[in-house]
């Protein structure tokens, strides 16, 4: 799969564990449909490689960061994309309004419900002027 699908539109969990059947079965054999004995627990192989597994992201991950990012780009930036997305969906309330959880496609549904993370890595700063 594309990592660029992945980072737009959300992946179902039942895809992701599918894909990641086939790495770990490739992992272990050499091949992605045939399977044998796996040594080390998937949830060890994909830690950091300085906590001891190998550094393979857990795909559910990668796609849940990867809408975050694009949540956090659309109420944060002022580009022709996030000017068109907040002028199309919410026009009458705040991006992160819970009125606007019905709004939007599958992938606004889906950055909405990631929205605590979102808000979480947010803060204000009041300056001077």
């Amino acid at each position: 799969m594309a990592i660029h699908l992945a980072a737009t539109l959300p992946v179902p969990a039942s895809t992701c564990n599918a894909l990641e059947s086939a790495m770990r079965q490739f992992l272990w054999s050499g091949n992605a449909n045939s399977s044998k004995i796996n040594y080390v627990n998937w949830a060890t192989v994909s830690l950091a490689k300085v906590e001891g597994g190998l550094g393979i992201r857990r795909l559910f991950e990668v796609n849940a960061a990867s809408l975050i990012t694009l949540g956090w780009k659309a109420s944060t930036r002022n580009s022709i994309w996030s000017s068109w997305f907040k002028n199309r969906y919410f026009k009458h309330n705040p991006i992160w309004s819970p009125a606007n959880t019905i709004y939007g496609s599958c992938m606004w549904k889906k950055i909405r419900n990631l929205a605590s993370h979102i808000q979480h890595g947010s803060s204000l700063v009041f300056g001077n002027g």
